[in-house]
């Protein structure tokens, strides 16, 4: 191996000879030295294969043309340019193990290759894309790309600024602003992992679908799908615009997820177990493990935003400071790992999301304070873990379904057409309040120790594994269950539905339904005068007949049928009976008394 000195005072051509010590082009077996006095530039007209390159001071710049270097690359200062803003503006290719530029890179049309097993480390600024050009610029092959310093990929309004693939590995060590496009997928190949290490910074400063998973031509004509993944053991943040920013890598996340605006939708799911914050939304669409195989606190903390979750694993305590929106199955926990939810401000699901329990514990914590919601769908949705209830549930639409304990201090509340399911106990401390045609599913009657609230006309009570035949309610609130006239069970009532009526039909699995069907029953006055009169009108519920003595009727107000709980009355004509007609009329008493000879 031969060494060759770039000589020329000033800028100037790298396949001009007489630039170079030697007096030629340096070639695949020359090791090549930039080192000037002051900053030069030594533009790339050709291409070219060296054995190792240095430099000291000058510039490189590579457009429109291919460097190879096939060993070690030290470029200690000055700048290293690939690409312009023409398409293909150039390529640098290391193979060597090991190599570092410790200048200012800029990649803006043009390749980055590392060869297998090769090691890059930029330990100065970086800047991927170009403002003018919708090329962009490409990092593939399968070695490992080190960042320190600040990289900046730069927005152009056109397409991918960036795009990696061919097994490439980026480890970022510094701080990297993302406002373009990132994409996966390569000719030479089309997977890709960026690992954020601690300390780093990874920050989305726009509104940008990002880290996509792109079909690409394989270089054989073939399409195939991208894959890439994001590791972020530092801080992975949104600071720009309201709207949203999509990832499509698999994120495995251990450091910390700060969105202070808009959304990061983390719409190809993965692992987080670190620290979540923020005044935006942090949304999971397709999958995701919300999970800390340490079992320490996976924290979610956004204050003013959302967390979205469609299909996810809890591991850890999730615990939120806003508002969560659920869309899809989440589980609590995996194997020997113990997963907890404790809701602080408000928990949305819709129509048929579940919670599961898959961990060795764990449950569902409502604060006092706190909702806990299902809001929209036809479907049915079940809470497998347990729940303490301090705060307050809704059962907005569909099926809410509680398979497991229901205890604490607080309300269930099911909205207008909407059903409520508990399948396991109830403590005595919940209260459940029945909305306009509502339906509440007691499952385990006996161990139903809450109260139920607005029970009335048009309500139904699914009794679980009882056959039930008749019921009473008292006026202190205890509905009393009978099957042919002996007990099988009590529920308590916040509100007095005494004299109420019951229809009761089966629920198709064992149990009955308990509708109520008409009004608690008003009661009348316990006694009425009469006069004479030709005819007893029918709104009085009832016709009264003096068989010696013209027609009677009540001088009180009308009481329409099935609304009369008491009639008591009283007469001293001598001789005078009494026919009372009560066709359609419910009475809860009937007293009548005669102080004539007449008969009744």
């Amino acid at each position: 191996m031969s060494s060759i000195t770039w000589t020329k005072t000033g800028s100037g051509y790298w396949n001009v000879n007489g630039n170079w010590s030697g007096g030629k082009e340096p070639g695949s077996a020359d090791s090549v030295t930039l080192t000037s006095a002051a900053h030069e530039t030594v533009y790339l007209s050709t291409a070219d294969t060296i054995a190792s390159l240095v430099s000291t001071n000058d510039q490189l710049a590579i457009e429109a043309n291919d460097l190879t270097v096939t060993g070690d690359t030290d470029l200690t200062a000055g700048l290293v340019e690939i690409g312009g803003a023409a398409p293909n503006g150039g390529t640098l290719t290391l193979l060597g193990a090991s190599n570092t530029i410790s200048g200012g890179v800029g990649i803006g049309t043009g390749d980055l290759i590392l060869g297998t097993g090769t090691a890059l480390r930029l330990n100065g600024s970086v800047v991927f894309g170009s403002a003018t050009s919708n090329y962009g610029a490409h990092i593939h092959g399968a070695g490992t790309l080190t960042t320190t310093g600040p990289v900046n990929i730069v927005e152009n309004g056109f397409t991918a600024e960036l795009t990696m693939g061919g097994g490439f590995t980026w480890v970022n060590e510094g701080t990297v602003t993302m406002a373009a496009i990132v994409n996966a997928g390569y000719n030479a190949g089309i997977a890709f992992t960026i690992i954020n290490h601690a300390g780093a910074v990874f920050d989305f400063t726009t509104d940008i679908a990002c880290l996509m998973n792109a079909q690409m031509d394989n270089g054989q004509g073939t399409l195939v799908t991208a894959s890439s993944d994001l590791v972020n053991n530092g801080l992975l943040e949104k600071t720009g615009n309201a709207g949203a920013t999509t990832v499509y890598s698999t994120i495995t996340s251990s450091g910390t997820i700060e969105v202070f605006m808009g959304t990061i939708d983390l719409e190809d799911g993965g692992s987080v177990a670190g620290l979540v914050e923020g005044a935006g939304t942090l949304q999971f669409s397709d999958g995701g493990n919300l999970h800390n195989a340490l079992a320490t606190i996976a924290q979610i903390d956004i204050t003013g935003g959302d967390l979205i979750l469609n299909t996810v694993t809890l591991g850890g305590t999730l615990t939120d400071a806003a508002q969560i929106d659920q869309f899809g199955a989440v589980t609590l926990g995996s194997g020997t790992d113990i997963g907890s939810l404790v809701i602080n401000d408000v928990y949305n699901i819709d129509n048929a999301s579940s919670i599961d329990l898959a961990g060795a514990g764990g449950g569902i914590t409502i604060a006092a304070g706190a909702t806990f919601a299902k809001i929209t769908g036809p479907g049915p949705s079940t809470i497998n873990p347990a729940v303490v209830d301090d705060g307050s549930i809704f059962a907005d639409a569909g099926r809410l379904r509680f398979a497991a304990a229901l205890t604490g201090t607080g309300s269930a509340t099911i909205g207008n057409g909407a059903s409520l399911e508990t399948a396991g106990s109830v403590g005595s401390g919940i209260i459940v309040t029945l909305g306009t045609s509502s339906d509440l599913l007691i499952d385990q009657t006996a161990q139903f120790a809450g109260q139920i609230a607005n029970f009335v006309a048009g309500d139904t009570l699914d009794i679980g594994g009882l056959k039930v035949t008749s019921a009473t309610a008292s006026a202190g609130g205890t509905l009393s269950l009978f099957d042919s006239g002996a007990s099988v069970g009590t529920l308590l009532l916040t509100n007095d539905d005494s004299g109420a009526i019951f229809t009761y039909g089966t629920d198709g699995h064992g149990g009955t339904l308990l509708e109520f069907s008409g009004a608690a029953i008003a009661a009348a006055p316990t006694a009425m005068s009469f006069i004479a009169a030709a005819h007893v009108p029918a709104t009085t519920g009832f016709d009264a007949l003096f068989s010696s003595a013209p027609l009677l009727t009540a001088q009180a107000a009308p009481q329409p049928a099935a609304t009369i709980a008491a009639l008591a009355w009283t007469h001293d004509r001598p001789g005078a009976g009494i026919a009372i007609n009560l066709s359609g009329t419910h009475a809860a008493a009937l007293s009548l008394a005669t102080h004539g000879h007449g008969g009744i």
